[in-house]
């Protein structure tokens, strides 16, 4: 049996300034930046097991003790935001953001010693070797936005809608090495658009109706070292395949007034289109189009206690969390299932 004993002691701060400028009665520009400063201590110690196979299915090599290593990450991101209200009610607004994903270590993964040699087949290394934790670097991005908000009907409706564009440098990918086990990796580089919108209307008295949707397009590029395929730039322009490319979500909300309180409900929907087959495309690690529903039925108090009945995943869907594809090797690997349909009672105090 192969364990680990995996310790990380990290620690970090930041400091964002933003100053705001009235350019004009109905236009305001921003700008802002953080600083942003991560340190991180991490030790892996890898015994070898007891048994004659050796240490060679999760990780492909063992210590003598701890190896650690320290490393610290800093960056500078500025953000810039222009809003326009052509109405009391009415918001355009266009942003650039930059963002940063500190670096970090993997947990099954070291690095070659100083000659270049590889800790795979290696056991009982000790620190003098030169072998320590395998480290990342950042991952960033650059992020655009433009958008609209309003309020119609006179107020009984707001409405947002969103198109964004992101570019990720350094993106860190979970990749498969020669032992089988795997690591944290900056591997290529991937570009994403999509529009999101949501709507918000009043129904009468005592109804209120939630509906959003979303569509995702993307494209990884560079990535031949996350690619399990015979050929590595088989899995070019891959799009992020752990996202589905379209999703939404319902809720109609119902509150009743009576003596004391309200009575209140919900009915829940999400959905989202097919997703899965990582890099590769593989059909057999596909996870299908899903939707779940959810009904909510209560109680809340003019003293601020609440009981709530509910039932979730009514219809007891199935679907997974994710997949891997283990780098093309098999047998492929789904995690996380959904919670089958689900009853429960919850109350509590609102101060």
């Amino acid at each position: 049996e192969e364990t680990a004993r995996i310790k990380g002691d990290y620690t970090g701060w930041g400091a964002y300034l933003n100053l705001a400028y009235q350019l004009t009665d109905t236009v305001q520009l921003e700008a802002g930046v953080r600083y942003s400063d991560d340190k991180k201590q991490f030790s892996t110690n890898v015994p070898t097991p007891v048994s004659e196979l050796g240490p060679y299915w999760a990780f492909g090599y063992s210590t003598a003790g701890p190896l650690e290593d320290t490393q610290s990450w800093d960056d500078w991101t500025p953000r810039f935001i222009a809003k326009w209200t052509p109405t009391d009610t009415a918001l355009l607004f266009a942003s650039y953001t930059a963002g940063f994903k500190s670096g970090g270590f993997g947990t099954f993964s070291l690095t070659d010693d100083p000659q270049g040699n590889s800790p795979l087949g290696e056991v009982d290394i000790t620190p003098s070797q030169g072998f320590k934790p395998d480290s990342v670097e950042p991952e960033e991005v650059d992020s655009y936005e433009i958008g609209y908000k309003d309020t119609l009907f006179d107020g009984a409706a707001n409405v947002d809608l969103t198109a964004f564009y992101y570019d990720y440098t350094d993106f860190q990918i979970t990749v498969s090495t020669d032992s089988g086990a795997s690591k944290i990796a900056n591997v290529g580089q991937i570009e994403a658009w999509g529009l999101e919108g949501s709507i918000t209307a009043g129904l009468g008295e005592y109804f209120t109706a939630y509906l959003s949707m979303g569509y995702l397009d993307s494209e990884a590029t560079d990535i031949q070292d996350a690619c399990g395929l015979p050929d590595p730039n088989g899995c070019e322009d891959s799009r992020i395949f752990w996202a589905p490319e379209f999703s939404g979500s319902f809720v109609l909300s119902a509150r009743y007034p009576i003596d004391g309180g309200d009575l209140t409900g919900n009915f829940e929907m999400v959905w989202e289109s097919d997703r899965g087959r990582g890099w590769e495309d593989l059909p057999e690690t596909e996870i299908g189009a899903y939707e779940e529903y959810a009904l909510r039925v209560g109680y809340a108090s003019n003293q601020d206690w609440f009981v709530e009945a509910y039932v979730e995943n009514l219809t007891d869907e199935f679907t997974w969390d994710g997949m891997n594809n283990l780098g093309g090797k098999e047998p492929n690997a789904f995690f996380g299932p959904r919670r089958p349909r689900t009853y429960g009672m919850r109350t509590g105090y609102n101060w």
